[in-house]
């Protein structure tokens, strides 16, 4: 109970960390994308103000250049005495404002207020009207420089004006102001040239806050104050409230070369930062369904620790009942592994057979123990004698199917039995006639049942571990499918991997369950092995690419084209060797040679050969290169990863073909893996499974009303929104008895059934449903299950189900058996 309690305490204190981690990054994240944002704007004021202030500048000083140059266009029309001929002066200044057209009219006025020449014949008959003691001010200048009017309505457009004025000196000393007039837009345009923001905001303004030109014009407040003024040493950016509505923005700041002449540039900042505000909810969404994810696959592991932890304290028992019952056992036991070397025996052993004491051990050949008993059995037999009875006893203890008596020096008839494991080793049990067998068959009873223990334990941990890996996988997929940016669909693609890699895992661990259990058995079927490899080396052709090697395929022409054996398992052999090969190589090529070499009639020897350009392999770490859970060395597992049960699987596939397996490798030389397969040759052309690009090619059926029992809420979602995805219409329920009802209403056209669920599961809902009247009794069944042994399968079939998908579901899977059933639907009802 207190390894329990640590457990846990130590399991979620690693989620918090995880949590606390996982929250931190976020607001970092958040945090360092608003800052960013925030950059961008007051970097794209800063360039606007900038280029607004340049171009005014530009403007500016030429109309200052052009105010200066009047006594000069119009000095042909002055007399001696400075008197200004008002029609020639007037031409002077018309042609001026052809050669400016960004300029409305243009004047000369004494200190009366008399025009004494316009561009315009109207300003010239007329006069040139200026706004209110604007004249006054610029004759007041201490020292002459160009004064900007208040905004007006031009008088000949209609549109909002502004005059600039200079003070002149006439010949005679007489003083007068040059005045032109530009129109707002002139101005305007030169602030913002090319408006592409429709938030943007740009004022030209005296430093009283007066607000002279606007972008985007804004008439109502032309001429207006604005709220606070800006100061003529102000420059730069900063947050605060737009120049014209006032609303929270980044405003940037410049004065003109003209005294109490401001530019100013303002981005309200919510629509500047909807796009980093999108992307925080995007980050804030994925941050809270992760942290969910963690916490529910904490409490999974919490559960599942403690199921582990029971399951070991009950494993503990029964290996330490074991123990006792071996050694109150009235018969002596031996225990020899496949390599018929001595695992484990008992006292009774060593009580009937004493001379075997000062030999027997751990590892201890059984042949040693033949010897020994050669010398008690025949002790005055000469050696040739002595040879054929050792042969004999060993050829009896390795037939592993033996039951025999023998009489002892001191007049007890032993009774053996030997009885080969699922493993390969010989269990041997010795007793004398009188002995009773109660004890043993409650050790053996307390050995199968640690040993189904251990099997209903992998078979549930994979269930348990599917469901949620169903969901991951299955909503990921989902989100790849939808619009992401790159960062998002990188991280993405990489817990796809990581499930994908999580999954293959799981599958070596039921592969090595089947083999323990002695449950993989071998479908020999007639089969094409070119086309085997070559599918094969299709499938890891992309992961080749990815890493830039060449991946090379060479079949021996002589190859016959139909062999006997399972192409199922010979597939998996080859496919474990490829991605073995091309994992542990950086650079070069992986090449994968099949040929045959010739046995007796009928049978010949299929040689597989797959060699790499890798790392090699150290001649030290050969021995155990094919043990579970083992890699070359543990540098190697950290840099390359791995569980260590790929080649260990390869190997007891091709001893349960009749096969070896072998290696020839040196370190930084590469490695060459050899297999060496006895086969039949077949006549009969090779039993294969459908082509999965025939099928592909064949359009999907869309449009089924399909119903989904399943209990768990995640993968609740996720098959909803795949089968809507797929074209389907899809009702949910939690339990087999709830579908046995929906089923009745007779509005389904097929159904998919998890198996394991509250209330009913999903077989004895599918017995349910058979047993109904009518043509519900007949709709089309598919498992959808997280028990994903072969038996499983088996029992599905036999319950009455038509097909069969294992979680995570393959979309394309789920697509083709959907397919089959609303085919098979068809044919039922015609």
């Amino acid at each position: 109970m207190n390894s329990e309690r640590r457990s846990s305490l130590v399991l979620w204190a690693l989620v918090g960390i995880f949590v606390a981690a996982l929250l931190l990054a976020t607001a970092w994240l958040v945090r360092d994308g608003e800052q960013e944002a925030r950059a961008r704007i007051e970097e794209r004021a800063a360039r606007l103000v900038s280029g607004a202030a340049a171009g005014l500048n530009r403007r500016l000083l030429a109309l200052d250049l052009l105010l200066t140059g009047v006594p000069d266009v119009v000095q042909p029309a002055l007399t001696a005495l400075g008197i200004v001929e008002s029609g020639r002066a007037s031409r002077a200044l018309a042609a001026l404002i052809d050669r400016q057209l960004s300029i409305s009219d243009i004047a000369l006025i004494d200190e009366q207020g008399t025009t004494l020449a316009a561009g315009r014949d109207t300003s010239a008959r007329d006069g040139f009207r200026l706004p209110s003691s604007f004249a006054a001010r610029v004759f007041a200048q201490a020292s002459p420089q160009m004064l900007v009017s208040d905004p007006v309505v031009s008088a000949t457009a209609g549109t909002p004006s502004l005059f600039f004025a200079r003070r002149v000196i006439l010949p005679g000393s007489r003083r007068a102001i040059a005045v032109l007039e530009v129109h707002a837009s002139e101005l305007a345009d030169l602030m913002a040239p090319s408006l592409d923001e429709p938030n943007l905001a740009v004022t030209l303004e005296r430093d009283d806050a007066q607000l002279l030109v606007s972008v985007p014009p804004n008439d109502r407040m032309t001429g207006r104050t604005l709220g606070s003024a800006l100061r003529a040493d102000q420059t730069g950016v900063v947050q605060g409230a737009a120049r014209l509505s006032g609303v929270p923005a980044v405003v940037g700041v410049r004065p003109l070369l003209y005294r109490n002449l401001l530019v100013s540039v303002s981005l309200p900042l919510e629509p500047a930062l909807a796009g980093w505000r999108q992307s925080r909810n995007l980050i804030l969404a994925f941050a809270a369904a992760l942290t969910a994810l963690v916490l529910v696959i904490g409490a999974l592991t919490h559960w599942q620790v403690g199921r582990l932890l029971r399951a070991r304290r009950a494993l503990a028992v029964a290996g330490t009942t074991l123990d006792q019952a071996l050694g109150s056992m009235a018969e002596g036991f031996l225990l020899c592994d496949a390599e018929d070397r001595v695992l484990r025996w008992n006292e009774r052993y060593l009580e009937l057979f004493p001379w075997q004491k000062p030999v027997i051990g751990v590892g201890v050949p059984f042949e040693r123990l033949a010897e020994a008993g050669a010398n008690e059995a025949v002790p005055d037999a000469d050696d040739a004698k002595r040879k054929a009875w050792i042969k004999m006893r060993i050829a009896m203890h390795r037939s592993g199917e033996r039951v025999w008596a023998q009489q002892l020096g001191s007049g007890v008839f032993v009774d053996a039995m030997e009885r080969r494991t699922p493993d390969g080793g010989i269990v041997s049990v010795y007793r004398d006639i009188s002995a009773a067998e109660r004890q043993l068959a409650q050790a053996k009873a307390h050995a199968e049942a640690a040993n189904e223990a251990k099997s209903q334990f992998l078979a549930t941990m994979s269930h348990e571990i599917r469901t949620p890996l169903n969901a991951v996988l299955g909503l990921n997929q989902l989100m790849l499918d939808s619009p992401l940016g790159p960062e998002q669909r990188r991280h993405a693609e990489l817990i796809r991997s990581s499930g994908q890699i999580l999954l293959a895992v799981i599958n070596d661990i039921l592969d090595v369950s089947r083999i323990e259990a002695g449950r993989m058995e071998l479908e020999v079927v007639p089969f094409d092995p070119t086309r085997a490899a070559e599918e094969v080396v299709a499938l890891m052709r992309e992961r080749a690419q990815a890493k830039g090697l060449a991946l090379h395929l060479v079949v021996d022409p002589d190859l016959a084209p139909l062999l006997q054996g399972d192409p199922i398992r010979l597939r998996q052999v080859l496919f474990n060797l490829l991605g073995n090969a091309l994992k542990f190589t950086d650079q070069g090529e992986v090449r994968a040679v099949m040929r045959q070499e010739p046995l007796s009639a009928g049978m010949v020897r299929l040689v597989i050969e797959v060699a790499d350009t890798g790392i090699g392999i150290d001649p030290s770490a050969v021995p155990t290169l094919f043990e579970r859970f083992t890699q070359a060395d543990s540098t190697t597992a950290r840099r390359f990863g791995g569980s260590g049960l790929g080649l260990a699987i390869t190997r007891e596939i091709v001893r349960l073909m009749d096969g070896n397996i072998e290696v020839e490798s040196a370190p930084g030389a590469g490695s060459m893996f050899r297999v060496v397969i006895p086969c039949a040759l077949a006549a009969a052309a090779p039993v294969e499974a459908p082509s999965v690009t025939a099928s592909a090619g064949r359009r999907t059926v869309e449009g089924l009303q399909i119903l989904v029992a399943e209990d768990n809420p995640v993968n609740q979602i996720l098959i909803k929104a795949v089968l809507e995805r797929m074209g389907h219409h899809s009702d949910v329920v939690d339990n087999g008895a709830i579908a046995l009802r929906e089923v009745q209403s007779g509005a389904y056209d097929l159904v998919l059934m998890d198996v394991q669920m509250p209330q009913m599961d999903g077989v004895s809902a599918t017995h349910a449903i058979r047993a109904l009247p009518g043509p519900q009794s007949r709709l089309p069944i598919i498992a959808m299950t997280a028990n994903a042994l072969d038996d499983d399968r088996k029992a599905c079939i036999a319950a009455g189900m038509d097909d069969y998908v294992s979680k995570p579901i393959d979309l394309q899977q789920l697509a083709k058996a959907i397919e089959r059933a609303a085919a098979g639907r068809v044919r039922a009802v015609h």
